[in-house]
């Protein structure tokens, strides 16, 4: 049968047709047997947290209570040690008997030296005192007497003078009496011839007027001198008085100088016996307490808590600038982390801070950035800060000197969708996932990110909790 021209074409062009979709056919089985053979790592897309912090790690410890003697005494014996339990008014350390005898032997000769050194002080204060005092007095007594001497022995002179001074002054009244009764002349010659008879008689005492005058002008010239020097006298007696009162302000003047010193003096004594006595009774306290230590030589602990340390040896002196027995109160635990330079400025008091123990494995635990320390220490060549962690109530047992991670929070966004990094791609400036469906089937498709942390990211669109991202191994 012969086939049209027509007829052949059509035959070529069916038989084309066939070929081509039995070689898509093998094609399309091999790329679903390779597709099959690929292995996928699953990242599922969840809900959660994304934090973004400073890291670091720490050991727990207990705030502590000291326990130590202020003293150079000899420890005798040590009742607990390191991890011990110890409950209210347990002994902790016995002192030696002997050790406190010698303290107080010391303190004893030391106290006799005190006592005598107040004494000597106080007697040197008193005889200073009093042989100014009697210095003084001798002296204003002296010039008080010497002055009442001359002041009674003037006025001594004075009286006599005036007594004298009155006699004369009697005479010369009587003379002028006897002169001024005077017979005349007249009369003389009939007193003459009353003489001549009176004589035979043995009667005659007419006065001679000349001898009366002449003794008149005499006791006049003696009043005279009298009264002078009973002026005299009088001037020395003022002169005298105003001597004393000039002595007397002076003695006064020298007497404010003289106490100024002598007060002086006195505080510099007082200061001196003050400080004495103080001694005297930092002394006695010492001797009471000793007195009270030998009679209970132990150091008794008033909190309930865990020793976590013991500097003290036993027969051996305490150091008194030395902490003996610390007891770590359960109640006051804390974290110390070590940051560096760079680290420590990120971080601020009251901060929230995540915990994780290693004796708790992923178990969170919750903090606040209680204190920082603002001076560095040298840690092996690194300079680092200290942290303190307060950790939040919590019921787990926390023992101290436990170690722990420790994320200090600065960013946080809470129950957001999530995605880890690695199973985000980048294809021509988008970001594609690669999305296995419930029929295993994968999907690429593109999503939409926000906050990360540098490990995973918030997935604001294109993907929902539950989903599975694969990546190709």
């Amino acid at each position: 049968m012969k086939i049209s021209k027509k007829n052949k074409w059509i035959v070529v062009g069916i038989s084309c047709l066939v070929s081509l979709l039995l070689v898509t056919q093998i094609i399309l089985a091999k790329g679903k047997d390779r597709e099959e053979d690929i292995l996928y790592r699953e990242y599922p897309v969840t809900t959660g947290d994304i934090v973004v912090g400073v890291d670091g790690n720490g050991t727990l410890k207990l705030e502590g209570d000291n326990f130590n003697y202020e003293d150079e005494l000899v420890v005798e014996e040590i009742y607990v040690k390191v991890g011990d339990w110890v409950e209210k008014e347990t002994k902790l350390v016995k002192l030696s008997i002997e050790s406190i005898d010698e303290k107080l032997k010391i303190l004893g000769e030391e106290k006799k030296k005190a006592e005598d050194e107040f004494s000597q002080t106080k007697n040197n204060k008193d005889i200073q005192n009093s042989s100014s005092n009697n210095e003084w007095n001798n002296r204003v007594n002296n010039s008080k007497n010497t002055f009442e001497s001359k002041k009674a022995q003037l006025e001594n002179d004075i009286a006599n003078i005036v007594q004298s001074i009155q006699i004369i002054q009697a005479r010369i009244l009587e003379l002028e009496n006897l002169i001024s009764q005077a017979p005349s002349p007249i009369e003389e010659g009939s007193i003459e011839v009353n003489n001549e008879n009176d004589l035979g008689n043995g009667t005659t005492d007419i006065p001679n007027v000349d001898e009366l005058k002449k003794e008149l002008e005499e006791k006049k010239k003696e009043l005279v001198d009298a009264q002078n020097k009973e002026t005299t006298l009088r001037k020395e007696l003022t002169n005298l008085q105003n001597t004393r009162n000039a002595e007397i302000n002076e003695e006064k003047r020298q007497k404010d100088e003289k106490d100024a010193i002598q007060s002086k003096n006195n505080a510099n004594f007082d200061t001196t016996l003050g400080a004495s006595e103080r001694d005297l009774n930092k002394i006695n306290i010492e001797i009471e307490k000793y007195q009270k230590l030998k009679n209970n030589p132990y150091l008794v602990t008033d909190v309930e808590g865990v020793v976590i340390d013991i500097s003290y040896k036993e027969n051996k002196k305490v150091d008194p600038q030395e902490i003996g027995i610390t007891i770590g109160k359960p109640e006051g635990k804390y974290v110390l982390v070590s940051v560096d330079q760079e680290s420590i400025l990120k971080l601020e008091e009251g901060q929230e801070v995540k915990l994780r123990f290693n004796a708790y494995g992923d178990e969170e635990f919750i903090g606040v950035l209680s204190k920082r320390d603002l001076v560095g220490k040298n840690a092996n060549g690194v300079i680092v800060y200290e942290v303190y962690v307060e950790l939040n109530q919590t019921d787990k047992e926390l023992l101290s000197g436990m170690s722990c991670t420790v994320t200090f929070i600065t960013k946080e966004i809470k129950d957001v969708i999530k995605l880890s990094n690695k199973a985000i791609q980048i294809k021509d400036g988008k970001q594609i996932v690669l999305v296995q469906g419930e029929d295993k089937k994968i999907e690429e498709r593109e999503i939409q990110t926000g906050f990360s942390d540098g490990k995973v990211s918030e997935i604001t669109n294109g993907l929902k909790d539950g989903d599975i991202v694969v990546v190709g191994e």
